[in-house]
């Protein structure tokens, strides 16, 4: 209520997901689009999000897009990773590989671990970059580090059939096993 907007993103994501507060979309999209558009950053990727899922508001990828655009462009590198999505999978723009690779690459360079966690899939099957398993196995080495689940899985995938990586069941399986922890189910029956 004081326009501090960093408030209203944070509120905006509490309404999002239920935790201490009612669970209530449109009151999340109120209170992100309040903070994007006062040129709150975190507010406009929240606000992307809504707009990507039709979550208290018509889905709308352009408006995703829109959003996703002015985070990245502003140095919030979730932004950069969430257009790079937009562009790899065709939602609301022409489906560009090579865009999406680029997006994911400054985002992982700037430390973001999805960006990091999706640069190497298409770095591995040879998407929008050239192939190179190894380099593929590094970009998911960071992503684990930095905390992406499903760059410990596609590590650990690496580890286990050799592609890209020394083969070793044991890393493979602890590898597993920390995706699992962070909450990525399809590394769970793997882990056992």
């Amino acid at each position: 209520d004081a326009e501090e907007l960093s408030g209203c993103t944070h509120l905006g994501l509490l309404h999002q997901s239920g935790l201490g507060v009612e669970q209530s979309d449109e009151r999340a999209v109120v209170l992100l689009r309040r903070a994007c558009e006062g040129g709150e950053l975190r507010g406009c990727i929240g606000l992307g999000f809504m707009y990507e899922r039709g979550r208290g508001v018509q889905q709308d990828y352009d408006a995703a897009r829109t959003r996703y655009e002015r985070a990245c462009g502003g140095g919030l590198l979730r932004g950069c990773n969430n257009l790079g999505f937009l562009y790899l999978n065709g939602l609301g723009v022409d489906a560009d590989t090579r865009r999406a690779a680029d997006l994911f690459r400054r985002a992982c360079e700037g430390q973001n671990a999805l960006g990091c966690s999706n640069l190497g899939s298409l770095v591995l099957a040879g998407r929008g970059a050239e192939a190179d398993a190894a380099r593929a196995t590094d970009l998911f080495t960071r992503a684990c580090s930095l905390g992406a689940p499903r760059g410990c899985f596609n590590l650990a995938l690496n580890h286990q059939s050799g592609r890209g990586a020394a083969r070793d069941e044991a890393r493979a399986r602890a590898l597993f096993e920390q995706a699992c922890a962070g909450g990525y189910e399809p590394a769970c029956a793997r882990a056992r």
